[in-house]
């Protein structure tokens, strides 16, 4: 079991608030990075041999993959707000995402998939309840 527990802190120069590899975690597969943005400031990135979900946690960007362009995605201003809007970016691929408003953006990575880049709209997001009683929890899955 993985002994992880990580603590706010600002952001780098480049918007990173976490990153957390396999490794650093010791979990089998999944990796994880937060990075909070500015309007205007950029993060752009390959993913080698894994895959990626770019997943809008709040704010508005455009995002380039593998000559897709979305332009102006996302609609809420925190999680707390409905279901989010993502891009899944396929392994071997590159990404370009540039803040259109203050950004907040989970990027979560596996193992490749080689599956082509798309838009997962909000609709297309399942909602799902997980526990009961006081650990009732409700989970938007986005890659089921």
């Amino acid at each position: 079991m993985s002994r992880l527990l990580l603590k706010n802190h600002a952001p780098d120069w480049n918007g990173l608030v976490h990153r957390v590899t396999p490794e650093s975690a010791g979990w089998g597969h999944v990796g994880f990075e937060l990075h909070r943005l500015r309007p205007g400031q950029e993060i752009e990135a390959e993913t080698g041999g894994r895959e990626a979900c770019l997943v809008l946690v709040g704010g508005r960007a455009t995002i380039e993959a593998g000559g897709e362009r979305f332009a102006g995605i996302g609609e809420r201003t925190s999680p707390f707000e409905g279901k989010p809007f993502s891009v899944y970016v396929p392994h071997r691929s590159g990404y370009r995402v540039r803040a259109e408003s203050d950004l907040e953006i989970g990027i979560c990575t596996a193992p490749g998939g080689d599956h082509a880049v798309r838009l997962i709209g909000p609709d297309a997001v399942a909602a799902s309840v997980r526990g009961k009683d006081t650990n009732t929890r409700y989970v938007h899955d986005i890659l089921p």
